[in-house]
């Protein structure tokens, strides 16, 4: 009887502990990981910047299920906008998921294709703020990489909100009265704002925000002039300087807007593309094979060129290419190989594409 007294009562104090030191030790079970364990190592730190590039090709991003083929993270965000702005014409709606931003088609308030680029964002932000509370960048005992990488984060959490700022900052029109949200445009959410100030958080005046995005560049600005991003997933000080031009714009700080656009030419050593350039009627492939591009020594391989021909084809003939996939096939395939690669190549068509020269 004692025996087995002892061996209930070891059983028990082993239960104890090893279950004790489960719970000291249970991390979230989604994606993201909480600004305490980030802050554990600059390790820890870098691993979790490499996360923010990475969620942004994330396929069902916000709903973690097939909901819609639109849940494609940041290129869904890049799609819609060019399908608003009619870079792209829905002639055969067909497989184009994004017509609907080119139609103003259930565009409402409470409709899924408002809503979506919204919650997206706020999820990037989300994940940025993890990282900005683990680092101030402002501390001068930290090490110069932790400032830098402390700063990317700022820079892609001031990304995130001039995005959030275009998309829904109401301007005068003719079409809708937003007289009484004129100067509004959507709440700011820091990594200080607790779980109470969130519930009673009003959208910030378009004055409030943008001071807040220049704030972060600002920060992003002091760690990136003595760090440079280990590769191009990362922005570094030109796209710091873009990003303030691109604010600079929207409030219509013009002579700003020139200043920083000037400095992000000189900071990049990219030569903006000339009015013949622009107006050429080569599709951009052909231009990469006859010409080469920038730094791309030799010219690109055959197979780079046949997929940026691929890419460049309107959004409807992608579609058409992946009507034989499954719609979740359809996702991955986008998100996981061929959205990447295209962002690549759209990154060397924005960038790379600058020095080509009319030879």
């Amino acid at each position: 009887m004692k025996k087995n007294i002892f061996k209930l009562f070891s059983a028990m104090v082993v239960s104890a502990t090893v279950l004790t030191g489960c719970i000291e030790e249970v991390f979230p079970e989604d994606s993201t990981a909480t600004s305490d364990q980030i802050g554990a190592s600059a390790t820890a730190i870098e691993a979790s910047l490499n996360g923010l590039p990475s969620q942004m090709v994330q396929g069902y991003l916000v709903y973690g299920k097939q909901t819609h083929e639109t849940d494609l993270a940041y290129p869904s965000l890049m799609l819609a906008q060019t399908e608003l702005l009619g870079d792209v014409v829905a002639t055969d709606y067909g497989y184009d998921w994004w017509w609907r931003f080119n139609a103003n088609n259930g565009m409402n308030d409470t409709g899924y294709y408002s809503y979506l680029p919204y919650f997206t964002l706020y999820k990037f932000v989300k994940s940025a703020n993890d990282v900005i509370a683990a680092v101030d960048v402002t501390d001068p005992t930290i090490t110069d990489e932790m400032r830098g990488l402390g700063s990317i984060a700022h820079a892609f959490r001031a990304l995130d909100y001039y995005t959030l700022m275009v998309l829904f900052e109401p301007v005068e029109n003719i079409y809708t009265d937003c007289s009484k949200v004129l100067g509004l445009t959507v709440p700011i959410v820091t990594e200080a704002t607790t779980n109470d100030i969130a519930k009673s958080n009003p959208r910030a005046t378009h004055e409030e925000l943008v001071n807040f995005i220049l704030a972060d560049l600002d920060k992003a600005e002091i760690g990136l002039e003595s760090y440079t991003p280990v590769s191009k997933n990362f922005p570094d000080l030109a796209v710091v300087y873009g990003l303030k031009a691109k604010v600079y714009m929207w409030d219509g700080q013009f002579a700003k807007a020139a200043e920083y656009a000037r400095k992000a030419i000189d900071k990049s050593g990219a030569t903006p593309m000339s009015e013949s350039q622009w107006h050429n009627p080569l599709p951009v492939s052909i231009r990469l094979l006859l010409h080469g591009c920038g730094t791309f020594t030799p010219r690109l391989p055959i197979w780079v060129i046949l997929l940026i021909s691929l890419v460049t084809f309107p959004m409807k003939r992608i579609g058409d290419m992946l009507l034989c996939l499954s719609s979740r096939w359809h996702v991955h395939f986008m998100t996981r190989f061929l959205l990447p690669i295209s962002a690549n190549i759209l990154t060397l068509t924005r960038t790379e594409v600058l020095t080509l020269t009319s030879q």
